[in-house]
């Protein structure tokens, strides 16, 4: 998942027509300012868990033909299924179109979902996206939030193939799609979850929704498989959900439907997390980047704990203006432009072991990628995605599903990040 920041939003209700695979109006183009993801934190390294000097290795890059100009103006990357906002009113994704995340197209795309005035945010989980237009939220798929929130009420476990507005919230900036919860953030800087109670919504979801709210005066928000968190403009970080893993570092916490402040952590301007994990991350404004959870699945015995808290990440050797987090791997962007990826390497249990003795994941050095300048990035279940400075999306790793916005979902064989597929967004494709 991830959340994409946005401007300011009017109030007026959000229009949208679903478009058909078959229509044939060209696209207009136009030049809007770039829209940056939603997700922001900054950690203190735990004394217990020391780092090497990091040595990123910048990787020769081949020059490949320059594309044209793209018009992505946001990003999002979710599980199984992809979103882009173009010219901030048109919505295209791709990848599986299970659960009607590419309503009522079988997929792989990518296809025009709709158009909308004022899109400005997108988030995609594994059985849902939400989408911020003109400040109203709708979804589609099978949304984590009780049926009688939306204005056509459905079974709990009917998916929807047509987006349909959240009732009673407005002002919405950012969205972030999680596990178990879906959480808004407002205008105004406060946060609201719909969903489970484990994660902060569920049946009281009416009453957060409306009256008080998890957190107040937040500027970034980000959620996962089972926890969600928002930095505010003091600069803390707060937390709620499951803390099983990890996800509540320096508490004795081990679930909470209210948000717990992680102590430790100061001056942090966007939060991140694994969207289908336990990894959550932190940047600071000077751009130090802390960590804290477990990589991969500690449910299942294949996964380990990053450390006893806060982990500090190897520095990349610049500046980094934004981060993203998968479940085995960050990925960053320097204020340069250059991607960054740091792997986690987390053992696998010996199911017949002890687990007395908890595994530790290992921080890999930083790895510059050999792609364009990029603004933003994303992080899937095995593939990953960027916006570049030009705006255009690539996207590298597996084929499943067709998650690279090519049409190909056959071909076994992963595709490094030299050789990011470029996504088009044209009539063509639409089907």
């Amino acid at each position: 998942m991830a959340p994409v920041e946005a401007g300011n939003i009017g109030s007026r209700r959000a229009r949208w027509r679903a478009v058909g695979a078959s229509t044939s109006r060209r696209l207009p183009f136009g030049a809007l300012a770039l829209l940056l993801g939603c997700e922001t934190v900054s950690l203190r390294p735990a004394p217990s868990e020391p780092t090497e000097p990091a040595a990123p290795v910048a990787t020769e890059t081949a020059a490949p033909a320059t594309p044209p100009p793209g018009r992505v103006t946001a990003l999002a990357v979710g599980p199984r299924s992809n979103c882009a906002i173009l010219d901030e009113h048109e919505l295209w994704c791709w990848g599986s179109g299970d659960d009607g995340l590419l309503g009522p197209h079988p997929g792989p795309g990518p296809v025009r979902l709709l158009t909308a005035e004022g899109l400005s945010a997108v988030s995609v989980g594994g059985a849902s996206l939400c989408f911020v237009a003109s400040g109203e939220v709708q979804c589609l798929g099978r949304p984590q939030a009780p049926p009688d929130l939306f204005t056509g009420y459905r079974h709990p476990g009917e998916a929807r193939t047509a987006p349909e507005p959240v009732r009673g919230i407005d002002g919405v900036r950012a969205v972030a799609v999680g596990g178990e919860a879906t959480c808004l953030l407002r205008d105004s800087g406060s946060v609201h979850c719909l969903g489970s109670p484990s994660a902060g919504g569920g049946p009281g979801a009416s009453t957060r929704r409306t009256g008080a709210a998890i957190v107040q005066e937040a500027r970034s928000l980000t959620a996962s498989g089972a926890h969600a968190c928002a930095s505010t403009g003091d600069g803390s970080v707060w937390c709620w959900g499951s803390g099983h893993a990890g996800q509540l570092p320096g508490t004795e916490v081990r679930h909470s439907v209210e948000a717990v402040l992680l102590p430790g952590l100061a001056d942090v301007r966007q939060v991140a997390a694994a969207p289908d994990g336990s990894l959550g991350c932190a940047l600071a404004g000077r751009g130090s980047l802390t960590c804290w959870g477990a990589a991969g699945d500690v449910w299942r015995r294949r996964g380990a704990m990053l450390g006893e808290g806060l982990v500090q990440v190897p520095e990349v050797g610049e500046p980094i203006r934004r981060v993203r987090v998968g479940a085995l791997e960050i990925l960053t962007v320097a204020e340069s432009g250059a991607v960054y990826r740091i792997a986690v390497t987390a053992p696998e249990q010996d199911p017949e072991g002890s687990t007395t003795t908890p595994l530790r994941a290992r921080l890999e050095r930083p790895r510059r990628l050999a792609l364009p300048p990029a603004v933003d990035v994303g992080v899937g279940v095995a593939h990953r995605c960027a916006l570049g400075t030009d705006r255009n999306v690539r996207c590298w790793g597996h084929r499943i599903g067709g998650r690279l916005g090519d049409g190909d979902s056959s071909d076994p064989r992963p595709v490094p990040a030299e050789e990011a597929v470029l996504v088009e967004f044209t009539e063509e494709t639409a089907g």
